[in-house]
């Protein structure tokens, strides 16, 4: 299953579940992730926010907006993130 597949799947619930799982480091029953789950389910979780979500609710959403206009802090350079599909075991 690559990335554009899964994203079909995911329903309300299991992002919820996947944010969780990225936020703590575990599955909602307690179950510890690997480095390269909590890295697959933080690609999901933002892929699914690009396409659930307006810009303000995603994850990881910084509001710069008030500090740039005080002069302070100015908005970076966007970069593109390109989303790999998982390595096929």
């Amino acid at each position: 299953m690559n990335l554009k597949q899964l994203l079909r799947t995911i329903t309300p619930d299991a992002y919820e579940n996947l944010k969780y799982a990225v936020e703590t480091g575990r599955w909602p029953n307690g179950v510890v992730l690997t480095p390269e789950q909590r890295e697959l389910c933080l690609q999901a979780v933002i892929a699914y926010d690009l396409q659930h979500h307006e810009e303000p609710d995603r994850v990881g959403f910084i509001d710069r907006g008030r500090k740039a206009k005080l002069g302070r802090d100015p908005a970076p350079e966007w970069q593109n993130l390109e989303l790999k599909d998982a390595p096929k075991n």
